[in-house]
């Protein structure tokens, strides 16, 4: 089985493999999305308090980032599933989706980034 070429080098791990490794990751980031939705939108914040409205925002771009990482996902187990062994033609693009998929993990560390003013009162 071919391997699949990624960063410019070729790696034993072929496109095809990928099928499981993204259906977890799917069911983890969804499982994740549901309780995170919860309690964003079923619990009442306080509007008047800064710490409250930090902590929405912040579940809105955690939400954003789940919900892009699980699109990446449901690509890269439907890239996977195409094609034979020895027919990788229709996972040709694979690579570039796990490229968009390992580039939604840079704004985690944006969102979680210390704030620029270390007195805080959250």
């Amino acid at each position: 089985m071919p391997g699949i070429v990624v960063f410019r080098r070729r790696w034993s791990v072929g496109s095809d493999d990928l099928v499981l490794p993204a259906i977890f990751l799917f069911l983890l980031h969804t499982t994740w999305f549901v309780i995170l939705s919860v309690v964003l939108f079923g619990l009442a914040y306080n509007p008047h308090e800064a710490c409250s409205l930090n902590l929405v925002d912040h579940g809105r771009g955690y939400l954003g980032i789940l919900l892009s990482c699980m699109i990446a996902e449901m690509a890269i187990i439907w890239l996977s599933m195409r094609g034979g062994i020895l027919y990788t033609e229709p996972r040709d693009s694979m690579q570039y989706v796990l490229y968009v998929r390992l580039g939604k993990g840079h704004p985690w560390g944006l969102l979680y980034a210390p704030p620029p003013n270390p007195v805080s009162r959250c």
